[in-house]
């Protein structure tokens, strides 16, 4: 018999997720604010509407990657303090329902702006931001909670995620974008060092996740950080446009460097499918196909 998954959200990730996961071992549903419950779309702060969703397909895994992710105000929106409080509710409810895996997406933010190698076994977490506290807070409430239980938990560090259905200004799409349509792009930030890793090699991640004996917090990155400079350059071979068609802007940022450290547990003992070059490669078609 199939194992029952219920993914929560409509972003990229949680879309990517749902299409990767759908296979012959793996029966998955997705939930996001288009699912009609009840006589109303699904709201994910209506305890109610969470409660019966989880009661009507008693899943044996649910997958939540629901937050705020509004790119202008998402790292000090006080909306963070509702998505948390809400995700510690929906733990509690998946402990009521006997539900054998919950997994919720935390962030490689949590970290702090510039932690360099980050690894969950030994690397201190020091959220500078709200969206990155209430991050961690939220994973500390939740830990406590299955303490006492026999159930299990893991709490999922992305790094820089991007994928097929990612929203386009967010930094890899924007520039995929701008590349195809000629419009100017400006370079803000050249010199952060970052760890990309494809939205299809989270879902790969999580499966192994799934599927082994893993422990309650990880790291999903590549290990390898990346100028945001060579990510340009690196866009601009694969849409076929001049390594030079645009500019660094003037204005000073503060330049982060921020990846998983080679020594972290899914780097140990799972390997991404794609490197940069690839993943790119991957993305570019797929966008050019529709």
């Amino acid at each position: 018999m199939s194992m029952k998954i219920l993914i929560f959200g409509d972003g990229f990730i949680a879309r990517n997720l749902h299409l990767f996961l759908n296979k012959e071992n793996f029966s998955v549903i997705l939930i996001s604010r288009k699912t009609i419950v009840g006589s109303s779309h699904f709201d994910f702060f209506d305890l109610n509407k969470v409660q019966s969703v989880i009661q009507e397909y008693r899943p044996d895994i649910v997958i939540n990657t629901i937050w705020n992710t509004e790119l202008k105000s998402y790292a000090h929106s006080s909306l963070n303090l509702d998505y948390a409080l809400t995700t510690v509710k929906l733990a509690e409810i998946c402990i009521q329902n006997r539900v054998k895996h919950f997994i919720s997406f935390g962030s490689s933010a949590e970290y702090g702006e510039s932690p360099g190698a980050c690894d969950a076994e030994q690397t201190v977490c020091k959220p500078e931001s709200i969206y990155a506290q209430s991050k961690f807070d939220t994973y500390l409430r939740i830990s406590g909670l299955y303490e006492s239980t026999q159930l299990r938990f893991t709490w999922v560090r992305v790094f820089q995620p991007y994928g097929f259905y990612q929203d386009v200004s967010r930094f890899i799409p924007h520039v995929i974008e701008c590349f195809r349509t000629g419009r100017e792009l400006v370079l803000e930030d050249a010199n952060s060092q970052l760890d990309w890793i494809a939205s299809i090699d989270i879902s790969r991640g999580i499966e192994f996740i799934i599927e082994n004996d893993t422990p309650e917090v990880l790291d999903i990155g590549t290990s390898v950080p990346l100028y945001n400079s060579e990510v340009v350059n690196v866009i601009a071979r694969k849409v076929g446009a001049p390594t030079r068609q645009h500019q660094v802007s003037d204005v000073a940022t503060q330049s982060r460097i921020r990846f998983v450290s080679n020594s972290s547990f899914l780097i140990r003992n799972w390997t991404p499918q794609f490197n940069l070059e690839q993943g790119i490669e991957w993305l570019v078609s797929n966008v050019q196909k529709n």
